[in-house]
């Protein structure tokens, strides 16, 4: 659902995977808005460009890209195998996003679990979980700097759309932290835009 100041009879739109380029994308038009479109596969980044059409030939130029991701639905899984090693920024792939609180190097990180420390010595894991005690597997992890301690950074997953007759979801996964200048790592959960803590972990963690 996006959003458009209704200021004509019509909003046109055209719209695509990432980076196509606009003229080659689904193009409609719409009278109702919020604007809403069906049809979009889960979990995909998208392409948005937007207009006002007030009739007779009368449009407004085209605004955009705006970037969207699709929400995935239940039951969700992710392993990080599919991703490639090293991503450290956006964008990441399958609408995973990191943010970090300054540029001190401070991140968030994709890794190949090889049995040794592929970073920082004395920190871990040394193996992905999915394929524990064997080389190849893919794990995220947090790159932090005992210099700079008040310095945050988030992972974030893509949008997750839990349908209202759930009352009950589960929630679980795999974490490892291990290293001296570990302060906490806390989990959260946002739904539509009211951010709750579930859980805090202080410290190292093995």
């Amino acid at each position: 659902e996006i959003d458009v100041n209704k200021i004509a009879n019509q909003v046109d739109y055209e719209y695509g995977l990432t980076g196509f380029n606009r003229g080659s994308g689904t193009r409609d038009s719409s009278t109702t808005l919020p604007l809403s479109i069906a049809g979009l596969t889960e979990g995909t980044e998208y392409d948005i460009y937007v207009r006002n059409n007030c009739g007779s030939g009368d449009t407004s130029a085209w605004a955009g890209p705006f970037r969207f991701v699709t929400s995935y639905s239940l039951p969700y899984s992710q392993d990080f195998e599919n991703f490639p090693p090293a991503v450290s920024q956006n964008p990441w792939p399958e609408g995973w996003s990191s943010n970090a609180s300054n540029i001190n190097n401070i991140r968030w990180q994709s890794e190949v679990g090889t049995g040794s420390n592929s970073n920082t010595p004395n920190t871990g894991p040394l193996y992905d979980h999915t394929m524990f005690g064997m080389s190849g597997g893919k794990y995220v992890f947090f790159e932090a700097d005992f210099s700079f301690p008040l310095d945050t950074a988030n992972f974030i997953s893509p949008p997750i759309e839990i349908p209202v007759t759930d009352s009950v979801v589960e929630i679980s996964y795999w974490y490892f932290n291990y290293g001296s200048e570990i302060d906490r790592m806390v989990f959260s959960i946002d739904t539509n835009g009211v951010s709750k803590q579930l859980k805090i972990y202080y410290g190292p963690q093995q």
